[in-house]
């Protein structure tokens, strides 16, 4: 009896989960994927086409479609981990004037597209499409249209009726820790708790990082505890078997694949939506220092009938720059993470930053990263927004080891990629190949630019004039005089800086290299 009183009593704080099953409420909608090459054909298109299929078999299309801003500043999840009405508030309004639905979707679908295995990715189609795959997503997204009140009455109902015996439970438990649902939670938490953190300031407490102790300590199983009965509420109609078979593929390397592959996609666009609401938090914050400037911020920041609301709180006599103690640092509780940790938190970080790791993000030819602007956007931002973080020393330093790796293989994927982009976007030609292998056999002077001739290793010959692409590394034709022709190779670094050197290859063999 005790122990039904207690999942009872659990049940009533489901409204913590209003993602645990991979779920969002309604809202937002519907977004499209990522923009494909224009003429819609090659390897680019085909895996695009792919993607998209996933995402419909899985529910994910639907789910992305359904997602808005109240999913991230859910104000029940965050009452929970220690926030104060009035900072929910602002981060509900924040969060809510930031969200764009497009864009959030594109960021998961690029996701899908870095971290693209076309064998797990057909493996992971043919179980969604499978009689029971269809089962677990139609279950999926039942429980994805009710609002949490909704929820908490439907779970609380079937707890009385019908308790789980221990080894359904069982069952539940290895399914959470292949969804890596609670570890989803809490990576989202710390996320959201780092941008939000300017609040603890503006309103003379240290609300955000009491809660981020929490998320390490007091509040990780009772978050554990509600995630399980999540996803029994959400898949109680799953017999044994049918629960068991949906564990083995959760834990299978297809099921993995997916899996994790969604986190990171979701974490992702909530970190690009992110940058846009510091820069918003920046001005309420400001306006929260400074009392003859408060009324004017809220009034603009937020909502009539609770902006008032937050207009001379502070106590006159308790300092604006309250006493720092120190925000926890955002790293992975021990519980959750695959790696064993060392067991003392307050070490320093043992990955080195800005050293050989770095080695991996080698540079991009210029001329093909110029041509993505146009041919592929959402790579040319996201190579775009890397750049800006590896330039940000202070930026990457606030990083945790696993933030920081994590950041390093995403981008070298992401480089590797756009480097591949270069028949895509550059139209091939016999002349793009080892200087060794290019005789230049004479210079033509015709009164206005010289063209010089190339002779490639087919046999075959070739006018060359200013600015034509030549060599391996996609250098452009600089000048081109009576004994030589100049071509300049430039190339875009990790940092976004660009990189020349001069290749001159001589009417008399061997190229040489200028820096």
């Amino acid at each position: 009896m005790r122990k039904r009183s207690k999942i009872l009593a659990a049940a009533v704080s489901l409204a913590v989960l209003a993602g645990a099953s991979g779920g969002f409420p309604a809202g937002a909608e519907g977004a499209g994927p990522p923009l494909a090459r224009k003429d819609g054909a090659g390897p680019a298109s085909a895996q695009i086409a792919q993607i998209e299929k996933l995402f419909e078999a899985s529910g994910l299309k639907k789910d992305l479609q359904r997602m808005n801003a109240a999913a991230l500043a859910d104000g029940s999840r965050l009452q929970l981990f220690g926030l104060p009405p009035d900072e929910i508030v602002i981060a509900a309004k924040v969060y809510s004037d930031t969200f764009d639905s497009k864009e959030y979707y594109r960021a998961v679908f690029r996701v899908f597209e870095t971290h693209y295995d076309r064998a797990n990715l057909a493996e992971s189609l043919q179980w969604f499409l499978s009689p029971l795959g269809r089962k677990i997503v139609a279950m999926e997204v039942e429980i994805q249209g009710l609002d949490l009140n909704q929820k908490v009455a439907r779970a609380a109902k079937a707890l009385r009726s019908r308790m789980p015996s221990k080894k359904r439970f069982d069952a539940v438990k290895k399914l959470e820790r292949a969804l890596e649902e609670t570890r989803r939670l809490v990576v989202s938490a710390q996320s959201q708790f780092q941008v939000l953190s300017p609040l603890d300031e503006g309103f003379g407490n240290e609300a955000i990082a009491a809660a981020t102790e929490n998320l390490k300590g007091s509040l990780l199983k009772p978050l554990k505890e509600r995630v399980w009965l999540s996803l029994h509420h959400t898949y109680d109609a799953l017999s044994d078997d049918e629960l068991s078979q949906f564990v083995s593929f959760a834990g299978s390397p297809p099921g993995q694949w997916f899996y994790q592959t969604r986190a990171k996609g979701a974490l992702e666009a909530q970190k690009r939506m992110e940058d846009a609401v510091e820069g918003s938090l920046a001005k309420i914050v400001a306006g929260l220092k400074s009392e003859k400037d408060n009324l004017l911020t809220l009034q603009q920041a937020l909502p009539p009938g609770i902006r008032f609301l937050f207009v001379g709180r502070r106590d006159p006599f308790k300092p604006i720059f309250p006493e720092k103690k120190g925000l926890a640092k955002f790293e992975l509780p021990k519980e959750l993470a695959k790696e064993e940790e060392a067991a003392d938190e307050t070490k320093k970080a043992k990955v080195q930053r800005f050293g050989p790791e770095l080695k991996v993000l080698t540079p991009i030819p210029l001329e093909i990263y110029k041509r993505l602007k146009d041919a592929d956007p959402i790579m040319y931002g996201d190579l775009e927004h890397y750049a800006r973080l590896f330039r940000n020393e202070k930026e990457v330093y606030a990083l945790s080891d696993r933030e920081y790796l994590d950041a390093i293989a995403f981008y070298k994927e992401l480089i590797q990629k756009a480097g591949k982009k270069g028949p895509d976007v550059i139209l091939s030609t016999p002349l793009q190949t080892p200087y060794e292998s290019l005789k230049l056999a004479g210079v033509l002077w015709n009164g206005m630019d010289p063209v010089a001739l190339f002779e490639t290793p087919d046999k075959q010959g070739h006018t060359v004039r200013k600015g034509t692409i030549l060599g391996p590394n996609y250098g452009v034709v600089e000048s081109i005089d009576q004994v030589k022709v100049a071509v300049v190779e430039r190339q875009r670094d990790f940092k976004g800086a660009v990189l020349s050197q001069t290749r001159e290859v001589e009417l008399y063999p061997n190229a040489t290299t200028k820096e």
